[in-house]
């Protein structure tokens, strides 16, 4: 076969350049291939190390390394039947060229990232506007990529809520919370990121001497609180859905 993977040749080569050029149909055999610690320790990697792509087309497959053979190492990927060679005659040719990296650390790295950010996770109850209750992580590390803190208050620039303020609670399987200025609950925005945030509500500072406080009349508590007293009731009492609680909440309260 001829070249593959982005720069891996496969088969017989000629002792010169490593081009890819000179990669032919492999006729390699295990016993072939030079396995000493000695050989496969020029390229700064050993027989049987297992690595992992995190450059080119194989980004995120694995490795193994088989040996040396033609003065190029040899590894058998996750993906491949036969053996193919790297093009690169020392281990910074080949972190260059497909960014390896042992598989064992690379896992363990996910692994920290995974517990520090498990770690980090700071999670609240808020109650939505449909009288459901929910939790929602507060840390910076989740806010942060839309820009924000929980505790921050922020003014809508576009549409319908534009003038008004909203507070940030917390994220949610990815989605940021808040609640509007004379909300009864918290919602939230149908964003991902903090460019689509931006574009999509015109979520901003607040102007110049606003009131830096989302402000619901007592009025407004006071039906809040009804209508999630009327919703919790209907669920737990008498067996009410979610959605059935809901609509029934807003034709008893008119909203």
């Amino acid at each position: 076969m001829g070249p593959r993977n982005g720069g891996r040749g496969a088969g017989n080569t000629s002792s010169g350049s490593g081009s890819n050029s000179s990669a032919k149909t492999s006729t390699a055999t295990p016993s072939e291939f030079n396995e000493t610690e000695e050989a496969c320790s020029l390229f700064g990697f050993l027989h049987g190390e297992r690595l992992r792509y995190s450059r080119g087309p194989l980004t995120g497959e694995t490795t193994v390394i088989v040996g040396v053979k033609d003065g190029k190492l040899w590894s058998k990927d996750s993906s491949g039947a036969a053996p193919t060679f790297f093009l690169g005659r020392t281990k910074d040719d080949l972190l260059q060229n497909y960014g390896l990296v042992n598989n064992d650390d690379y896992e363990q790295a996910l692994q920290r990232e995974e517990e520090e950010r498990q770690a980090s996770v700071q999670m609240v109850p808020v109650v939505l506007s449909i009288g459901d209750t929910v939790e929602v992580d507060v840390s910076d590390a989740a806010c942060s990529r839309f820009g924000v803190r929980s505790g921050d208050v922020l003014a809508h620039q576009k549409g319908s809520l534009a003038g008004k303020t909203t507070k940030i609670l917390g994220v949610r399987e990815g989605l940021l919370y808040s609640i509007d200025e004379g909300a009864d609950g918290a919602s939230f925005f149908s964003a991902r990121t903090k460019a689509e945030l931006a574009a999509r509500y015109g979520i901003g500072e607040l102007p110049s001497g606003s009131p830096a406080e989302v402000v619901m009349s007592p009025r407004q508590r006071r039906i809040a609180s009804r209508k999630l007293a009327c919703a919790q009731k209907l669920r737990a009492d008498l067996g009410f859905t979610a959605a059935d609680a809901r609509s029934l909440v807003a034709r008893i309260f008119g909203a």
